[in-house]
């Protein structure tokens, strides 16, 4: 993965001066679309976005915490996420690995999977991370989706934006940042929901180009 050295040097000057450098949660969908072919490459969305977020825990500071959910529908029981990796800081031992480890090991092992529960991973993020706020220091959501939410089952688009406008404490915020990702990613939607947390929107049309935008992301923060 190339991603440009200006990209590079942006984001860790931005760290650089943070005293705290932010809590990070990023989920990734795996929703089946993950799996269509580049044009021209010979790889997967789901690949490329797998080497984009790989560079990118990477590069964040020791201080800095990060967890990882993956969402489709239906993947732990009723939940259409499951948390890979619990929110922490970057370099802490969980069991005998470092949080570093356990998370490019799971963002490897990710496999595409069914249809995309956007709507309420998002909530259920958002409220998990208000749960275990942390002041001083960004707390930030960093949603990367390639599609719609097609869950019917799931909560509407319009309740959504209600819940985390209401929930929202502008004195201690969990922003969203969504990376709307490929050609058929919803980018209206993505837009509302990160508006509606003083979140940033980023879209990133071409999924080879997924690595320089999603630095932006993490930069965003």
């Amino acid at each position: 993965l190339r991603i440009p050295s200006a990209v590079l040097d942006a984001s860790a000057a931005g760290w650089m001066r943070l005293k705290n450098p932010g809590r990070f949660l990023v989920l990734i969908d795996v929703s089946g679309s993950m799996a269509d072919e580049v044009a021209g490459t010979g790889r997967t969305k789901l690949q490329f976005a797998q080497d984009a977020a790989i560079a990118g825990v990477r590069l964040v500071p020791a201080a800095a915490d990060i967890g990882l959910w993956e969402f489709s529908t239906a993947l732990d029981g009723a939940n259409d996420y499951h948390e890979l990796v619990s929110v922490g800081r970057v370099g802490a031992l969980v069991g005998d690995r470092t949080r570093l480890d356990r998370l490019t090991d799971a963002i490897g092992g990710l496999t595409p999977r069914a249809d995309t529960a956007l709507y309420d991973t998002a909530l259920a993020a958002f409220r998990s991370m208000r749960a275990t706020y942390q002041p001083g220091e960004p707390n930030v959501i960093i949603l990367i989706t390639d599609g719609t939410n097609d869950d019917a089952n799931s909560i509407g688009l319009d309740a959504l934006l209600t819940a985390i406008a209401a929930e929202q404490d502008k004195a201690a915020p969990v922003r969203l940042i969504t990376l709307a990702y490929g050609a058929d990613a919803d980018t209206d939607s993505l837009g509302r929901i990160a508006a509606a947390s003083g979140g940033t929107a980023f879209t990133s049309p071409n999924p080879a180009d997924i690595g320089t935008v999603f630095f932006k992301a993490l930069n965003a923060g």
